[in-house]
Parts: structure tokens; sequence; C-alpha cells
């Protein structure tokens, strides 16, 4: 999952508390992946282009707010996640 995002991406998980660069990002989805969370599939809302950036969001089933990412497009012309907020932060 970590391949998903840049080398410098940020990653607001847990909410409030960014995460920053890709090897500390997987860090924290390991220990998110081992402890067995179960996900929902969310509705996705209408991706957002202007030239090589890219907003993404979907509609959050638990009503907790926004879940929003931003990518940037490679060279090789994939996405890759450069901010991710999961989550609304509750502070």
């Amino acid at each position: 999952m970590a391949q998903l995002y840049a080398e410098d991406a940020v990653l607001d998980f847990p909410a409030g508390n960014p995460t920053i660069g890709r090897d500390a990002i997987r860090a924290v989805l390991k220990q998110l992946v081992a402890a067995r969370p179960q996900f929902t599939v969310e509705q996705p809302l209408p991706t957002l282009i202007n030239g090589d950036i890219a907003l993404t969001a979907t509609v959050p089933a638990d009503g907790t707010g926004g879940r929003t990412q931003v990518a940037r497009r490679q060279p090789d012309g994939t996405w890759l996640r450069i901010l991710d907020r999961p989550e609304r932060a509750t502070k």
C-alpha cells in the first residue's frame, strides 16, 4: 500500500498527527493492517484534475466528514498520493 504514496507524501493518520514520507507511512500502514480493521466501500466523489494534480474524495460511511487525497501524476503516467487525509481530525 505504501507504493501508492510519493516518497515525500504526507498521511494525516492517525487524524491530526501527520506522518511524513513513504517509509514512515509504510510503518503506520503496517500497524493498521496488523489491527485487522473492517473497511466499508464508500461512494467516491468526482475527481477534480488540474494538470498533474488530482483531488479525490469519498463520502464516509461512518459520517465522520470527508476523506480526501491529493495525487500527482508521475512521468510514466501513473498517479501517487502526495496528501492523504483518510479521516477527519477530532482535535
